[in-house]
């Protein structure tokens, strides 16, 4: 897998790091996430085990899915994001791993991969890599969780860019069915509509 360093995006996401300059940073894990593992620290899916968070970024959310019990793996391009990542599940455990994620081959496969601020992240013509990386990281069985945003916005001129449920789909392809969709929803810090959506990996 490439290094960060080695990726052609790398010294951006690295600067806006280094720069505080992350404005989609809530600093807190995401509400809808926090509300549904109080619920449910499975999050619906077949049982807590290893997740994959791509685009981790400070790892708000990559830790509370591990105080909820799940093994993680937080990923991120930006070298820069490391130490805050470590710092961030050195309470519960798991690995991080600096690289990008679209080229991620891991030892074990996977039971969840949680997307959060990470595909809205993927330039649209990069969108089909999204599905070929969960193809290859996930177990048969295993589930893709998404906090889909900015719903509404579109999706040039980004990042982040707009999509829909509907477009993740297209970009998972063959080997996903999908579950849940919420109805559109408000969260504080965002100006976009969210939806909650999964698919489960058929493969």
């Amino acid at each position: 897998m490439p290094s960060g360093q080695e990726h052609p995006w790398a010294d951006a996401w690295n600067a806006l790091y280094e720069g505080g300059s992350t404005p989609w940073d809530l600093g807190r894990p995401h509400p809808e996430l926090d509300r549904r593992l109080s619920l449910d620290p499975a999050l619906g899916t077949a049982g807590v085990g290893r997740a994959l968070v791509p685009g981790a970024g400070t790892g708000h959310d990559a830790a509370a899915l591990a105080r909820a019990g799940w093994d993680v793996t937080a990923l991120d391009l930006a070298d820069a994001t490391e130490g805050g990542l470590l710092e961030a599940l050195a309470p519960y455990g798991g690995s991080v791993e600096i690289g990008d994620a679209l080229a991620f081959t891991p030892e074990e496969p996977f039971d969840l991969v949680f997307d959060h601020t990470f595909f809205c992240a993927i330039d649209p013509a990069l969108r089909p890599e999204f599905g070929s990386m969960c193809r290859r990281v996930l177990r048969s069985g295993g589930a893709i969780l998404s906090i889909v945003f900015p719903i509404g916005s579109p999706d040039s001129g980004g990042p982040p860019w707009g999509f829909d449920p509907e477009m993740l789909g297209a970009a998972l392809g063959e080997g996903f069915h999908r579950g849940e969709v919420s109805p559109s929803f408000e969260s504080v810090g965002r100006r976009s509509p969210h939806q909650w959506a999964s698919w489960t990996f058929d493969g």
